[in-house]
């Protein structure tokens, strides 16, 4: 029976060695979530996608990043977490708190808020070098262009760019979109999913709504 990749291999397409990575299978922090068969590709090696790509990921802070299954991330994409980024209510963006001796103990005074979790849906394309900060969120089958800036959210099925990101089009029409997130594809067992690739991958959604 064929049921595609194992999804705990983190280096699934051999051909590209080290270059493409489930990005599940080569992380160490717990306050990251990713869910099976999201990959990224990275020329100098996939490997290192925590060290090059998110900012700010300390264990004991409480923001998380989220990604869901099946998402493609490119090359030198940035998820911006925690203090990296800061939503100021006071006059300096100064991080006095950083340092000791001191400064450690003062606590922020309340000027710098939290901006929320990192959040990636399912089947979702994060175009290179783009950057998503804390509160940012892409929903499923969002097609991110290359350098986009994320500062908030951008809804399911909706291709967007620029800086700060907005918006381009809808990728289908609402019913289509509606049916789409109610199939929900990406939660079917592998061997069904296996089955109706070409359904999923056509623009026939009556071929998905049928498939078995």
């Amino acid at each position: 029976m064929i049921v595609g990749p194992d999804p705990n291999e983190k280096f699934p397409v051999k051909s590209l060695g080290k270059k493409l990575c489930f990005v599940k299978n080569v992380l160490s922090y717990h306050n990251c979530d990713v869910g099976d068969y999201t990959y990224y590709y990275d020329p100098l090696g996939a490997e290192n996608f925590e060290n090059r790509c998110v900012i700010n990921m300390f264990e004991h802070k409480k923001t998380h990043l989220k990604i869901g299954k099946f998402t493609c991330i490119a090359p030198r994409s940035l998820f911006i977490l925690d203090r990296a980024y800061r939503k100021l209510k006071g006059t300096s963006s100064y991080p006095f708190q950083l340092f000791e001796e001191g400064w450690h103990d003062v606590g922020d005074c309340g000027t710098v808020a939290w901006c929320g979790n990192v959040e990636v849906g399912n089947d979702v394309f994060v175009g290179a070098h783009s950057i998503l900060i804390p509160g940012a969120k892409l929903g499923d089958g969002v097609v991110l262009a290359p350098n986009s800036t994320v500062i908030d959210e951008i809804p399911p099925y909706t291709m967007a760019a620029g800086s700060p990101a907005k918006p381009i089009r809808k990728r289908f029409k609402p019913r289509v979109t509606e049916e789409l997130l109610s199939i929900r594809w990406w939660d079917w067992d592998i061997e069904k999913i296996t089955r109706n690739i070409p359904a999923i991958q056509s623009t026939d959604i009556e071929l998905l709504k049928n498939a078995k």
